[in-house]
């Protein structure tokens, strides 16, 4: 490709120490846009991954890769709890390499795309799925023509100033192109950890079955849709093939926003691959909606290989379900932790604590409820509203003064009311883990069920002391 523009794309990674554990998943996300510019625009853009969350992928070999390959177009897929550490990339590919064009997309330029061009410095910010508005910007691009009619995107003016484009395109996800897994070495990812934490196998790979969740969650930026698409399950089944022969994947980590949103295409996608005769470890790190499983789902699922299951309760109180517009049955969703907890499987739940106008008294409602269930495995997050989502709306309205502030954690974070709400929330949340993990037999019971043991004892004690130190 002589000729060709050089397209790098790249996840970034996160500051040090905001984040608890580095999840260096295969990055799904600039994959797909791999694969899709790859056969749309074969010939005339060359494009190469880069994963900066990977050992060895900092700032030098960075430099490297901008000076000697010299591509034209970088492109950064960030999340919002990354937005500081892309804007320090930005300045540094713009340093090293002044004429390269910079691009940012994922989650952070999805929700927040004006803000993102502000304060990166950035050209461009793709909003929602990109895979269609980056390959009608790349042509515009390579003819020197406005890409003003692309929709999804920010871009400047000729003042400099931020505007949006267009709509978000959402894409028919049965005519996108498998993810690029020939554009990474798989092998890089199996000595970090997975968004999962813990993994039944050290070979495992991620994947989607569906984009989209239908439901109306106030802390959620809906980047893919309300519409949920799916994939035809022929299509999904064949992914897997590819990574179980391929690539010696044997434990598959489906990290679609709603799994089991459709309980007949839960049963069929079990069907098939019970049918395809390869056997897998299956896990669900995004989590599932607990209220819409059955025993005869999880005992489907279990038959072809899940051995762990993780329920997005959030908050056991009904008035923050209803605040929150969650609106989880939570007593369906308990019944399902029960029965899943006596089929021998892994239970998983993450928390919430911390909403605006959350009563000590409701925390403490959240918590015991957790240490109610036979639940191996918890997590109490901080809240954090995150801008251009209701839930920041609601925040606003009972407290004008909110601001989201600096040092966005996953577990660290303290919103800026909370002192008004007359508690300690790093000291609640500090007491939640030590009543959950060491007040009972939990430790013992998920040693016993868990795959690899020292493999759990690693991740749990060394990541756990990181999770406890860091809340503040």
């Amino acid at each position: 490709m002589t000729n060709a523009v050089k397209l790098l794309l790249i996840r970034t990674d996160a500051k040090e120490n905001q984040l608890i554990h580095l999840v260096t998943d295969p990055p799904l996300g600039i994959m797909s846009l791999s694969a899709v510019v790859k056969r749309n625009l074969a010939g005339q853009v060359d494009v190469r991954l880069k994963d900066l969350r990977l050992k060895g992928q900092g700032r030098e070999s960075l430099r490297q890769e901008l000076l000697e390959w010299q591509p034209d177009i970088v492109g950064f897929s960030a999340l919002s709890v990354e937005a500081e550490r892309t804007a320090e990339w930005v300045r540094f590919v713009k340093d090293v390499r002044p004429q390269t064009t910079v691009i940012v997309g994922g989650p952070y330029a999805s929700a927040t795309p004006l803000e993102c061009l502000q304060n990166t410095g950035a050209d461009v910010a793709f909003r929602g799925e990109g895979e269609s508005s980056l390959c009608k910007w790349l042509s515009c691009h390579m003819k020197g023509e406005s890409a003003a009619d692309v929709p999804g995107l920010a871009l400047r003016d000729g003042d400099g100033k931020p505007f949006l484009t267009g709509p978000v395109i959402f894409e028919d996800v049965n005519s996108l192109p498998m993810p690029d897994w020939q554009a990474i070495r798989i092998d890089d990812y199996y000595s970090g950890y997975s968004n999962n934490l813990f993994t039944a196998h050290p070979r495992y790979a991620p994947i989607m079955t569906s984009r989209g969740c239908p439901y109306q969650c106030a802390y959620c930026h809906h980047n893919f849709g309300q519409k949920v698409r799916f994939r035809d399950l022929s299509l999904v089944i064949d992914e897997i093939h590819l990574l179980h022969d391929t690539y010696g994947v044997r434990e598959i980590h489906i990290t679609d926003d709603i799994f089991n949103v459709n309980p007949k295409r839960v049963l069929e996608f079990c069907r098939l691959l019970k049918q395809s005769g390869m056997r897998l470890y299956i896990s669900f790190p995004n989590g599932l909606r607990g209220d819409l499983l059955t025993p005869e789902i999880i005992d489907a699922l279990k038959d072809v290989g899940a051995y762990e299951l993780i329920f997005a309760i959030e908050s056991a109180s009904p008035r923050i379900q209803k605040l929150i517009k969650k609106n989880l049955n939570i007593e369906k969703a308990a019944e399902m932790i029960r029965y899943a907890d006596s089929r021998g499987i892994i239970t998983k739940s993450a928390f919430m604590i911390g909403f605006v106008t959350e009563t000590k008294e409701e925390i403490e409602h959240t918590i015991n409820f957790a240490l109610s269930l036979p639940l191996l495995h918890a997590s109490f997050f901080s809240v954090c509203p995150y801008p251009n989502t209701e839930l920041y709306e609601i925040t606003k309205k009972y407290d004008p003064d909110f601001t989201q502030g600096e040092n966005v954690q996953f577990y660290g974070y303290v919103p800026s009311y909370a002192q008004k709400m007359g508690y300690d929330l790093p000291k609640i949340q500090r007491w939640a883990y030590v009543r959950f993990y060491f007040g009972s037999a939990r430790l013992l019971r998920m040693l016993w069920r868990f795959p690899r043991r020292m493999h759990f004892l690693k991740c749990f004690f060394i990541e756990g002391l990181r999770a406890f130190v860091g809340i503040r």
